[in-house]
């Protein structure tokens, strides 16, 4: 915002000599050039320029897909291939093409407010008697177009859909008139040409086009704008300070000035010197610690010497841009990091090393200069000024130094101070209006009628609520528990772990069940040879890892094998494995109709079988326990169903409500053998 207030100051007050006339002549566009180090801010800028309406071109390669025109364009595209999507519906019907007002949208909606999706709502409003006679007819037409499109769609490949949208609705016309018109009008035909492009590739279709849209948007991939600026168009420009090199502009506004410079190399443990090759940090292996080592130190001290050398350089090359004048922009967090650089020492006419080498940006180093050549407490011969001193005052370059505060130059909107009256000013104002008073009590006095839902999560798993559940029995507040609870991470081992030791138990439960998730059930059951086989093929196929094999429970997975479980699991009819599901906890726990205050229920099934018709879950379980003296294999398998039941029901009633069909269930210990609920 700050730039364009300046770039709109140089259009009203700044002249400009033109060598053809010998006069000075307005400014103009043109004669403007904003220099950055990178292309970081293009977009914001970009932006910024647009809402003022001055026309404003960057060379990058970024920014395509969220040009207005190109949006148009997709959102056409999407609203075609499914007109369900509501958000691309919705653009499209307030676009300049069909110009639907918000008002008329909010009556569509408002006629139907249930309905799930947006075009339900316009078919609805369209059969309403009472609907409103000339938005029908507008909404009829809109449609008309909609299913005509469609039509056209399936004969005729994307880039002639995308050619007949533009000639019957006159769009390459339409944005050629606006500011920019040029690289308006680029950009659409860019997006034709693409699409001719991948009508030649091995894909088709509108929907397999709206992919691969979408696929490069998600890459963070961008063609880039299409450039159709030339050296005369009147726009101002953003260039980086690279490709300015050799040019010169009458008005040049160097901005990012606070921007550090990048350092993180020096940060890194190898440090790598052309000249004299690699400085790493040693590394103490008995105390596991690293120090950095004076070859380290050296090659560091270099490299940043050089680093901040060339930064300079491309400092010098923007301030040494502008004929006529040159804007320096920068900030800082408060006035008192503005008298800090104030007051930097000055050794002979420069900055001291130390300073210049520790410079964090830019600005650090121009505004101490700037603000010594200000200073009048500074000798004349040390005043970087003092070799032109010949030179007429009138031709003389000065420097103006403006402080503008954040609050100033700040986009935000500030309210009306009639909006700041207080709730008593109000009551004043309104004193006898009954009516007011009572609509000001009811808005103070509002009560939200879901805060219960505001306590819990909307979306919990299995093992959640059966933890949740079982601190409760206990008498202990469950919310405790959960602040404190360390929750398990699913990201995989790390490397520098896999060479410290076993894994621990979390991990080898992971491992089994992943075993078990891809083991093979065959009638005849698999032998011994057959399994290590099988896990050789897991660990060719990187589904887990080499050295995994020795913490894999062999025996426990053949008593598997042997069991009765396995049997039947191998003469079931169908097997699914690794079943995740998403469902409401109201159909879980048969709660009331219309009961708000309720989660979503997640979680993952190990094996689900269907044999005769009746379906089956298997839940597999790594635990270790101890075996009590005088217990029994029957009241150890009561203890460990008690201890699983509620996870159990919850596995049991979710795969029953989608299914709408009686399951069973079982339990399957690798320690004590199969459970059957």
């Amino acid at each position: 915002h700050f730039i364009v207030e300046q770039v709109k100051d140089i259009l009203e007050h700044q002249k400009v000599y033109d060598m053809k006339t010998g006069s000075y002549r307005s400014a103009t566009y043109k004669d403007i050039v904003i220099l950055e180090r990178s292309f970081g801010q293009a977009r914001n800028l970009q932006q910024a320029f647009k809402n003022e309406d001055i026309p404003f071109h960057v060379n990058s390669r970024e920014g395509y897909f969220e040009q207005t025109e190109v949006r148009l364009v997709l959102s056409f595209l999407r609203a075609i291939d499914n007109p369900l999507q509501d958000i691309y519906l919705v653009g499209l019907m307030r676009s300049v093409i069909y110009q639907f007002k918000e008002d008329e949208l909010a009556l569509i909606r408002i006629l139907s407010p249930n309905d799930d999706y947006f075009y339900q709502s316009i078919v609805n409003y369209i059969n309403d008697e009472a609907a409103d006679a000339i938005l029908v007819d507008k909404l009829k037409m809109f449609l008309s177009d909609i299913q005509s499109y469609q039509q056209y769609s399936k004969d005729h490949p994307v880039y002639q859909l995308i050619d007949k949208f533009y000639n019957d609705h006159y769009v390459i016309q339409y944005f050629s008139g606006l500011i920019g018109g040029r690289g308006r009008r680029a950009n659409l035909y860019g997006l034709f040409n693409k699409a001719i492009e991948f009508e030649n590739s091995s894909f088709r279709g509108l929907y397999q086009f709206i992919r691969f849209i979408d696929e490069l948007i998600e890459r963070g991939k961008d063609f880039g704008e299409e450039n159709v600026v030339g050296p005369n168009d009147n726009v101002v420009r953003m260039m980086t300070i690279h490709s300015s090199k050799g040019l010169e502009f009458p008005f040049v506004i160097y901005s990012g000035l606070s921007k550090d410079f990048n350092k993180r190399d020096l940060k890194q443990p190898v440090i790598l010197n052309q000249q004299f090759g690699l400085g790493m940090d040693y590394f103490d292996v008995d105390k596991e610690m690293a120090f950095p080592s004076l070859a380290s130190v050296a090659y560091r001290a270099v490299a940043e010497k050089e680093l901040v050398s060339e930064e300079m350089r491309l400092v010098y090359v923007a301030l040494t841009r502008a004929k006529e004048q040159l804007y320096l922009i920068g900030r800082v967090k408060n006035d008192k990091s503005l008298l800090e650089l104030e007051q930097l020492s000055i050794s002979g006419e420069h900055i001291a090393v130390n300073e210049r080498l520790t410079s964090p940006n830019p600005f650090h180093l121009i505004y101490s200069i700037l603000s010594k050549h200000q200073s009048a407490s500074i000798p004349d011969d040390l005043k970087f000024e003092k070799d032109i001193a010949q030179i007429e005052d009138s031709s003389r370059p000065n420097v103006n130094i403006s402080i503008v505060y954040f609050e100033d130059v700040s986009t935000e909107t500030i309210l009306d101070n009639d909006e700041y009256r207080s709730v008593n000013q109000l009551e004043t104002m309104q004193n006898g209006n009954e009516d007011v008073k009572a609509q000001i009590k009811h808005q103070l006095d509002y009560q939200y009628p879901y805060v219960n839902d505001t306590k819990k999560p909307s979306k919990q798993s299995v093992s959640e609520l059966k933890r949740q559940y079982e601190t409760e029995e206990s008498g202990t507040s469950y919310e405790r528990v959960r602040q404190y609870r360390i929750g398990f991470s699913t990201y995989e081992r790390p490397k520098f772990l896999s060479k410290q030791g076993k894994r621990k138990a979390n991990e080898i439960g992971t491992l089994m069940h992943t075993v078990m998730q891809h083991l093979p059930f065959k009638k005849e059951r698999i032998s011994e040879v057959e399994l290590h086989q099988y896990i050789d093929g897991l660990i060719d196929k990187h589904i887990i890892e080499a050295d995994a094999k020795k913490d894999i429970r062999m025996d426990e997975i053949m008593t598997f094998i042997n069991s009765e479980l396995y049997s039947i699991i191998a003469e079931a009819e169908q097997v699914y494995r690794e079943l995740p599901f998403v469902v409401n906890q109201a159909l879980v726990d048969q709660l009331p109709q219309g009961d708000e205050d309720v989660s979503i229920i997640q979680g993952m099934i190990d094996l689900i079988f269907v044999k005769d018709g009746v379906h089956y879950f298997v839940d597999y379980k790594t635990d270790a326990f101890n075996r009590r003296r005088g217990m029994t294999d029957e009241e150890i398998g009561t203890q460990l169903k008690n201890k699983y039941k509620i996870q159990m029901k919850y596995y049991q009633n979710t795969l029953q409500t989608i299914l709408n069909k009686e399951v069973k269930g079982y339990l399957y210990f690798f320690k004590f053998g199969t459970l059957q609920l």
